[in-house]
């Protein structure tokens, strides 16, 4: 049997006439020959499931059906080995063609080939301009629009082409951040003039510096985020490895990245020098990354199952066919930039919490449509990536809501729900398998006792916890103190500081570091 038989006849997945009529969102329901279909698909040899279904089924569910793109050559690389119109996996789902006005504007001058890296790589600066803006999820957890994007290609298959609509985009901000720049310089080059002068003036005040340093330190990134002022910081990277900048002594870079993502984070540190920074933030922090295939997967090998992953939007770029003319980018003009105005000052203006129904909606039919395809090919990868993927897509929906003037455009439901099955396809095609194998790994690990009671510690734990675990694993309490020195060293964990300078040690707390 060839491919087109086994494709299903028709497309089931259009609203019912009922809830067309009212204008609204259903859920979508599988046909018997789609599940049929769906079933077959995961019989064939050296299929990876989900993955293929993610990559073709699931485009079928969410009604792509009739969409066209010339996308037979769009391919991804993994693990370095170029994938071929003849491998397993499959092509990504195809960009719809009816797009929100925002996004069709961001990519109008971006190759077609480019384009959906460009629509993913948009959404951090997009919602770096929000202040003090949340949104309530369906699990009634209020977040703000935390978007970081990492790009993952090939070498020479053209990863810039992310930085112009980003420039654009960063304008405004770039602006306001150069004269606070120029403050703080002078300020520093006073310092100097000065030396041990007592008469010393105090640094300036509302220093807001929203983009900064691909390679900025731990302490000063921490300083940056409490000058703020409730701003979202932003970076873009052209390697994912420049945030090892970020690290400090314990890999904080990837406990950022988390944190970052979850409502109500603390993160900081104190110091006893006078000079030295002590804070206690929250951080928002939006981001643009960049690498090859082979150093992305490498970069997050040790915390696949840490969460990163999961909170991390990824895209990619079809490998070109040898010969292929480059790609022609339009003109970026002062046209171009008047369109764009609108929708930044939108976004600059916006503040509470923003209740938008339709993305509400959009993304219980989602999480929804995520657990039946979960429940279809029983991959628990898969369903565990989906659910911060639905948040993802929810955020973007937002975004481009408030964006728009709090008006919803019917394009954005089709727009998001490609967006959050591209983001779902890249994840599985890069890291499922290898999350699949860290996961049973771990799994022996943990039946190997004693020899490994960091796996029995939860991520954050106490001095007493770790005695206790000793005690009860036969071991003498003694012996506590040296085996957590010894972790430190080895890079296992790291220490939370704490406000008290005299804290005791039996009063410490520690973060596994995973890596």
């Amino acid at each position: 049997m060839n491919e087109e038989e086994l494709q299903p006849k028709s497309n089931q997945w259009a609203p019912d006439d009922e809830g067309a009529k009212k204008g609204e969102l259903n859920p979508k329901r599988i046909s018997e020959q789609e599940f049929a279909y769906a079933i077959d698909q995961l019989k064939i040899p050296n299929c990876k499931s989900p993955g293929r279904l993610a990559g073709g089924f699931m485009g079928q569910m969410a009604g792509y059906g009739n969409h066209t793109v010339p996308s037979s050559k769009f391919q991804v690389q993994s693990n370095g080995v170029q994938s071929s119109e003849d491998e397993d996996y499959p092509a990504p789902p195809p960009m719809p063609k009816k797009l929100p006005k925002l996004v069709e504007l961001l990519i109008s001058k971006t190759p077609e080939i480019y384009q959906p890296a460009v629509a993913c790589a948009i959404f951090p600066p997009l919602a770096t301009h929000l202040w003090r803006t949340k949104f309530r999820y369906i699990d009634n957890v209020e977040h703000e629009a935390t978007l970081m994007t990492c790009l993952l290609a090939g070498t020479g298959a053209g990863k810039s082409c992310v930085q112009k609509p980003i420039d654009f985009i960063m304008e405004d901000i770039r602006k306001r951040d150069a004269e606070n720049l120029k403050r703080e310089k002078e300020w520093k080059e006073e310092m100097m003039r000065k030396g041990a002068n007592k008469d010393k003036r105090k640094r300036p005040e509302n220093l807001i510096i929203q983009e900064i340093d691909a390679d900025m330190t731990n302490p000063a990134f921490v300083m940056r985020t409490a000058e703020a002022k409730e701003h979202f910081l932003y970076t873009s990277l052209n390697e994912i490895d420049q945030f090892d900048a970020l690290k400090g002594s314990g890999y904080q870079q990837f406990r950022i990245m988390c944190l970052a993502f979850d409502p109500g984070n603390l993160y900081g540190q104190t110091r006893v020098g006078t000079q030295s920074v002590t804070e206690r933030v929250t951080i928002r922090f939006n981001w643009n990354a960049s690498t090859t295939i082979h150093k992305g997967i490498r970069y997050f090998k040790r915390v696949l199952t840490d969460g990163p992953v999961s909170r991390i939007n990824f895209c990619t770029i079809p490998e070109r066919d040898i010969g292929e003319d480059i790609p022609i980018y339009g003109t970026y003009d002062e046209e171009f930039r008047n369109s764009l105005k609108p929708y930044i000052d939108n976004l600059c203006m916006a503040s509470g919490l923003v209740e938008c129904k339709e993305a509400f909606h959009l993304a219980e039919v989602l999480k929804d449509e995520n657990a039946e395809f979960s429940r279809l090919s029983q991959d628990r990868v898969y369903e565990n990536l989906s659910f911060r993927a639905n948040v993802i897509g929810y955020l973007k929906a937002c975004v481009l809501y408030v964006a728009n003037g709090y008006q919803w455009e019917p394009e954005i439901e089709d727009f998001i729900r490609w967006s959050e099955r591209y983001d779902l396809y890249c994840k599985m095609r890069f890291f499922g398998d290898a999350i699949k194998k860290a996961e049973r790994d771990g799994d022996q690990e943990s039946k190997k006792g004693p020899a490994s009671i960091l796996a029995f510690l939860p991520d954050k734990f106490s001095y007493q916890q770790v005695e206790s675990l000793r005690l009860k694993n036969d071991m003498n309490a003694k012996g506590t103190a040296k085996m957590l020195r010894n972790w430190l060293h080895r890079g296992y964990i790291e220490k939370e500081e704490s406000d008290s300078v005299t804290q005791k040690l039996s009063d410490s707390v520690y973060f596994k570091t995973h890596y």
